[in-house]
């Protein structure tokens, strides 16, 4: 694990069940090996464990006890497998032709200990083995660092000539843990600082929609699992968007057609619902919620189907397939992989929705081949989210011309100093 999913200690079951099973294998290497090897004559020795078969007699005849070496060697005479005496008797029948009786304790203690020793490893096993999921439970008053970074590549081929274009944006937020209610969290959460660079288009653009969110404060509700599920203070949140639009677009340093496609994006933002708030303006804490309190088992398999919110108001079809890629039954780490793939017309829906905004033809548009599809790998450490990484690709085609977007997106969760 990285630094970020640091390994939290084993619990003391484990390390007791790890125990009962070393020891389980060094007792059975040093009494029932003896004879045969460790993994000869399995079903005598197992016929160890209930009583004084005849079949026991004979094994613990060869095996002897562990306190002492073995006197007697595996060539000597054997004892009859058709004798229904017990150990006791056998033993006293056998005292005249020079052999002594083993005492009850040499007798009894191996079979004991070995009895001991099989329901061990079991035991041990099945705790080492077994994963159960840690449920989400974030201390109130706790703070955590959400640092996003996106890189992004687009290559066009339009009337014959390529080009690339390249980006990367940083988000640094904060979220804060500030109550504890029946059915979930009240939180808070802003960002504390943003950046973009690159030579994609409107990058300047970008700078200015970015700058124009930073430490507006969103008061949130969630669920159990830290899932958003609305804004409790929806009116001062637009009222600040309001006066930070304002601000930057009122620049004369500003380029009127940045103006305009900044008013374009972001007054969307000043009419979401207060649940739609919660799922399209808090970056990435909807995302890292994904996987908290799954009940997922190995093995599973979550289908779904959603239209979740963004930012501008618009949404697409999203339909996903949710599973565990590996999990650490000892700390209860896990990682979870989430395939996701957007219903092609509503991709459509949107960018025709976009296009009205920001004031171009729809019109070819509605001619668009579109795809859009992605992984994203979750790595979550004591029912927390503390790692998001996802690779999307979206390809479109308008008559031969082409556009494919890669998109690569890390998150990282820490606590906050």
């Amino acid at each position: 694990m990285t630094d970020a999913l640091s390994r939290r200690p084993a619990p003391f079951a484990t390390k007791l069940g790890l125990g009962l099973i070393g020891f389980a294998i060094l007792w059975w290497f040093a009494y029932y090996a003896q004879w045969e090897g460790a993994f000869g004559l399995l079903r005598l020795k197992f016929a160890c464990l209930d009583g004084a078969t005849p079949n026991v007699c004979f094994s613990n005849s060869r095996s002897g006890a562990v306190s002492r070496p073995i006197r007697r060697s595996f060539g000597g005479p054997a004892w009859p497998l058709s004798s229904s005496v017990s150990c006791r008797a056998a033993g006293a029948e056998r005292k005249g032709a020079g052999m002594n009786k083993r005492s009850w304790l040499s007798r009894t203690v191996p079979r004991g200990m070995a009895a001991f020793a099989l329901v061990s490893i079991f035991a041990g096993a099945a705790s080492a083995a077994e994963w159960i999921e840690r449920r989400y439970d974030p201390p109130v008053g706790s703070r955590w660092i959400i640092q996003r970074d996106l890189f992004s590549e687009e290559r066009r081929n339009e009337d014959g000539r390529e080009s690339v274009a390249s980006s990367t944006m940083k988000i640094t937020s904060e979220l804060t843990i500030e109550a504890k209610t029946a059915t979930g969290y009240r939180i808070a959460y802003r960002r504390i600082k943003s950046s973009y660079d690159g030579n994609a288009d409107n990058a300047e653009a970008a700078r200015a929609s970015l700058s124009a969110l930073e430490n507006v404060v969103f008061r949130a509700t969630t669920d159990a699992s830290g899932k958003p599920l609305r804004v409790e203070n929806i009116d001062e949140v637009r009222q600040a968007m309001r006066a930070m639009i304002d601000r930057l677009t009122s620049s004369s340093s500003v380029d009127p057609r940045i103006v305009t496609t900044v008013r374009g994006l972001l007054n969307g933002l000043t009419q979401l619902t207060p649940e739609q708030a919660a799922q399209g303006n808090l970056d990435e804490v909807p995302a890292l919620a994904v996987v908290q309190n799954t009940g997922l088992k190995p093995g599973e398999t979550r289908r779904g189907s959603d239209r979740p919110p963004n930012a501008v108001g618009l949404a697409m079809v999203k339909l996903t397939v949710l599973s565990i890629a590996s999990a650490d039954a000892a700390s209860g780490d896990v990682r979870y992989a989430l395939t996701e793939n957007y219903d092609a017309a509503s991709i459509r829906e949107f960018l025709l929705a976009m296009a009205g905004k920001l004031g171009r033809d729809p019109e070819d548009m509605k001619k668009m081949e579109i795809t859009l599809d992605g992984r994203t790998d979750f790595e979550v450490s004591g029912g927390m989210t503390r790692a998001l990484h996802r690779q999307s690709t979206m390809k479109s085609n308008l008559m031969g011309n082409t556009l494919v977007i890669t998109d690569r997106k890390d998150v990282r969760v820490t606590p906050a100093k």
